[in-house]
């Protein structure tokens, strides 16, 4: 049994070291802002196409500059909250004319690590789990931008391949889970502070209690598009 388990992740590993970075970009059109873009550019863009991140290019070369992410957009938000005060009128007027370069790599997990097309998805995998970055832009050597690898992108290669997983697929989800304190916000609290959280804590998202303790929902990292529509009005 030993040696079949063994065979089942040897077998899965040979696939993420023979499989390159490309091959998992979907057929999705790619979306690529001017360098020089506001943030209100950014958040129109992100709610319009229903993206979390956006590539950067030089408005001349194309070449790619950068990524900004909604989780940067969002601790700039928060930081510009948090110098200006309740004043939506000041609040937005500044945020949406920002220019995307005061915003960039605001969020830890959204740091600037670009890669090859030809990466293989191990390497992939190994820099989203060890460095905690969710979202990765493949980039040509001539600087121009092929796509950008999510997670989800990922989980739909290993869906595809889960023949290949052996014994893994019969493990329990409590062995997957990395077991900590679970952040929670209540009903009641303004939804910038909710977005806050998960932009401190470097997490996807964070529990929702009702008046009595319970589990009522959650707003996770994808909930913060809502703030481009916001903005926009």
């Amino acid at each position: 049994e030993e040696e079949e388990e063994e065979g089942g992740d040897a077998t899965f590993q040979e696939l993420l070291e023979g499989t390159v970075a490309a091959e998992l970009i979907g057929g999705e059109p790619l979306v690529v802002l001017p360098a020089d873009s506001t943030v209100g550019d950014v958040m129109g863009a992100l709610t319009d196409n229903t993206i979390l991140s956006t590539p950067l290019a030089n408005k001349e070369t194309n070449k790619f500059t950068g990524v900004v992410d909604v989780r940067d957009v969002a601790a700039f938000l928060v930081r510009v909250v948090r110098e200006v005060g309740p004043n939506p009128e000041a609040v937005v007027e500044r945020v949406v004319r920002s220019p995307v370069s005061h915003v960039t790599g605001l969020a830890s997990s959204t740091i600037l690590r670009p890669l090859p097309p030809s990466a293989s998805v191990l390497a992939v995998l190994e820099l989203m789990v060890h460095k905690g970055v969710r979202r990765l832009p493949l980039v040509h050597t001539n600087g121009q931008v092929m796509g950008v690898l999510t997670q989800s992108d990922l989980v739909r290669f290993v869906a595809r391949h889960v023949e290949s997983l052996g014994d893994l697929t019969t493990l329990p989800v409590r062995t997957c889970i990395e077991w900590g304190c679970v952040l929670t916000v209540p009903e009641s609290s303004p939804a910038l502070e909710a977005f806050s959280l998960i932009v401190e804590k470097n997490v996807g998202g964070v529990a929702v209690l009702g008046t009595e303790g319970q589990l009522v929902d959650n707003i996770s990292v994808s909930d913060l598009r809502a703030l481009g529509a916001g903005l926009e009005h």
